[in-house]
């Protein structure tokens, strides 16, 4: 077979950061058995229809989040976990109402789905992929951290504790050593990839939601490391830079689009992959990204969804460490109500009757770990949601008879007086 020429490998490599696998950060164990592990088909179930909305909203979701990230973070690296996001803002969604609740549910994709319908999809979704490969190491935990101090719904606690089997932890929040447990809650659920989520809590955060996810294992027809070496890796400027490039040949899903070549790398039994989008020549990768949406990406996986045919391989061995918040990119797809200390509902969550106050959401912040080689890939991501609480202004309608004055406050000088007993006539 005629061998084409490298793949530009910079461009691979970012590109490489566009892995959504049903929406999330994927990776797979290290097989100790000879031979190829068996091939997964089909599901272990049919998914209900509710199923299969949550699983697409979670790739809809991601392409709105790497798009809006790609345009607020541009000539930059991103690798992000959009199931993680989603997961952690999933708990955070089953203690809000009202506007808040419906912003949230949009910009999560989630449709028309009632919360119960919501909360039964995201359990069902992590028995899903926590099962669905033997050969593959994953995992995805939830965690929710209280201020016992303030009067969190016990139904709330419940629900997140049983839809997302998240570990429910009331403790003190103005004690350090509470900073010390998440992060060493994230360290572990993690494998050690990702040992600090949150260097501190703020003084106004009363709770922190967290989802870690982890994921491990090998291709299911690994790249030789004989066959990896130090090619360029060519710039958007027209300069390069070395990378070791893997190169391997065998039967793959890949594609093209209108402007893209694409390509399933399978993990495992091949339930899980590794899809690498590859711009056309002369189509910058920012905008490309950017240009992420719903539409885009089911032509993507259009393109990688015929057969498999015989294809020579060339991609980057790489890892990558990546952090950001994500409040604004959020806000931007909908969800900025639940930012807003005054318009914020989230009382489902705690007693808001009780608090002198309203809770609202203070950020939120994903860290991710990935590495790439000959073997298969090891990727991490954990997501946390800091919710707050905020006195708001006590109301002061000025709808009676009142007097003012115009003074001068340091002097105490009083310039004018007045006594307000009916509005006079404009004029």
């Amino acid at each position: 077979m005629r061998q084409p020429r490298p793949m530009p490998a910079r461009t691979l490599a970012r590109i490489a950061t566009i892995v959504l696998v049903l929406g999330g950060v994927a990776a797979c164990s290290l097989g100790t058995e000879p031979g190829p592990p068996e091939p997964i088909t089909s599901l272990p179930r049919d998914l209900s229809p509710l199923e299969k909305d949550v699983v697409s909203a979670t790739g809809t979701f991601g392409v709105g989040l790497l798009s809006r990230v790609s345009r607020a973070d541009p000539d930059s690296d991103i690798f992000l976990s959009p199931l993680s996001a989603h997961v952690a803002l999933g708990m955070a969604l089953d203690g809000a109402d009202g506007s808040t609740f419906d912003a949230m549910r949009g910009a999560l994709a989630l449709g028309d789905a009632s919360p119960a319908q919501i909360d039964s999809a995201y359990a069902s979704l992590i028995d899903l992929l926590e099962g669905l490969d033997p050969s593959i190491e994953f995992s995805l935990a939830n965690s929710l951290w209280y201020d016992e101090s303030y009067p969190f719904l016990p139904s709330y606690k419940s629900r997140v504790a049983r839809w997302f089997r998240a570990e429910v932890e009331g403790t003190d929040f103005s004690d350090p050593a509470t900073v010390d447990a998440i992060n060493a809650w994230v360290k572990d659920a993690t494998n050690g990839k990702i040992e600090t989520l949150v260097d501190r809590l703020r003084r106004d955060e009363i709770a922190f939601l967290v989802n870690a996810v982890y994921f491990l294992g090998d291709w299911t027809e690994r790249f030789d490391p004989a066959e990896t070496s130090q090619q360029p890796f060519h710039l958007e400027d027209g300069t390069t830079e070395p990378v070791q490039l893997m190169h391997g040949e065998g039967e793959y899903r890949h594609g093209r689009g209108d402007d893209f070549t694409a390509i399933d790398l399978p993990y495992g039994g091949g339930a899980f992959v590794m899809t690498v989008v590859l711009p056309d020549r002369g189509v910058p990768i920012d905008s490309f990204a950017a240009g992420l949406d719903a539409e885009k990406w089911k032509e993507v996986l259009g393109a990688v969804d015929g057969g498999e045919s015989e294809v020579s391989v060339y991609l980057p061995r790489f890892r990558m460490a990546w952090s950001r918040g994500l409040g604004d990119v959020l806000s931007d797809m909908g969800m900025g109500i639940a930012f807003d200390p005054a318009a914020a509902d989230f009382g489902r969550m705690a007693d808001l009757d009780a608090i002198a106050g309203n809770v609202y959401l203070t950020r939120v912040v994903q860290k991710a770990f990935v590495r790439v080689d000959e073997e298969g890939t090891e990727a991490a991501a954990a997501t946390g949601v800091g919710v707050g609480v905020t006195s708001l202004p006590a109301a002061i309608r000025v709808d009676r008879p009142f007097v003012f004055a115009i003074r001068e406050r340091l002097s105490g000088a009083m310039l004018f007086l007045g006594k307000f007993e009916r509005p006079p006539t404009e004029g």
